[in-house]
């Protein structure tokens, strides 16, 4: 009797400390062949020591999507079981202050280049007799924090994507899954904190700037979140089911979203601004408007 056939899954962004570097693990825990991609495979190092596949890919260019697919193409028996879109940015800043080439490539990054990538490999899905292809959206696509709403925007056009695809792709047997995730804990978060740009000097919310500065650190949120490994073991789960669900809430307050269209707009308000300790912004903000009203 042959031996089963082995199931492959590609994840993109999985530099190490990231989500996509958890879910490879798990899913190589798994007994599944995984290509984990990243545009420095160098920064993949602790994936490909501990025996998971490392591939080239910078998912803004339309070359290196090419030549991963080919590579893929020509490995095992050609075919693609799962494809998981996780490589994506963030970005903290209010929209009003947003540099706009900034936001353009967060757009390009986190919308466009899944949908390149999509592309590219669905020939590979469709040879295999049960394709899934799973978008990494966030619970953010659903209810944007303050100072996230470039982020927030295009996690909710990833979204309205997926659910385009999942419905084109049907009929061809191609399952399509959103990964709306909740809060989870990575090293890749704990690095875009440093990297915070701090607000512009000529920002309508300058004068709460140590605490909006501190929000754009995301202080409130530093500590919150579950284990990367854990989200990645129960996302891994739930992909690998005969009939995953539609959308996977995995990650902290990712059950959220259900109770949402049940709530009033604003308690929805209110929650959205206490996650990001936004109340003493907004205080100071109105006591200095306030003053400047007075004064004249």
């Amino acid at each position: 009797m042959p031996a089963p056939r082995q199931r492959s899954v590609l994840i993109t962004g999985c530099t190490d400390g990231s989500a996509g570097a958890a879910l490879a693990l798990a899913f190589h825990a798994a007994g599944l062949r995984v290509y984990a991609t990243a545009r420095e495979p160098a920064r993949a190092a602790g994936l490909a020591a501990a025996g998971v596949e490392v591939l080239t890919l910078d998912v803004l260019s339309g070359a290196s999507i090419a030549a991963c697919a080919a590579a893929v193409a020509a490995a095992g028996d050609g075919a693609l079981d799962i494809l998981v879109n996780n490589a994506g940015e963030q970005g903290v800043m209010p929209v009003a202050d947003a540099d706009l080439a900034r936001a353009r490539r967060t757009f390009e990054l986190n919308v466009w280049a899944p949908v390149a990538v999509a592309q590219a490999f669905l020939p590979l899905l469709l040879r295999a007799p049960a394709p899934l292809l799973a978008n990494h959206t966030s619970l953010a696509a659903v209810v944007a924090l303050p100072f996230q709403g470039v982020y927030a925007a295009s996690k909710a056009a990833l979204a309205a994507l997926s659910g385009a695809l999942r419905l084109e792709l049907r009929a061809l047997g191609v399952r399509v899954v959103e990964l709306r995730s909740g809060g989870v804990r990575t090293g890749i978060l704990r690095a875009a904190r440093l990297d915070a740009p701090p607000l512009p000097a000529a920002s309508a919310l300058a004068p709460a700037r140590p605490l909006v500065d501190a929000a754009l650190r995301q202080d409130a949120l530093a500590a919150r979140g579950i284990p990367a490994d854990a989200w990645a073991r129960a996302v891994a789960a739930d992909l690998l089911r005969p009939a995953p669900p539609r959308v996977v809430r995995r990650g902290e307050s990712a059950w959220l979203d259900l109770l949402l269209p049940y709530l009033p707009a604003w308690l929805v308000d209110k929650l959205a601004a206490d996650a990001v300790g936004f109340a003493p912004i907004e205080a100071a903000i109105r006591d200095d408007r306030a003053k400047k009203l007075k004064a004249h």
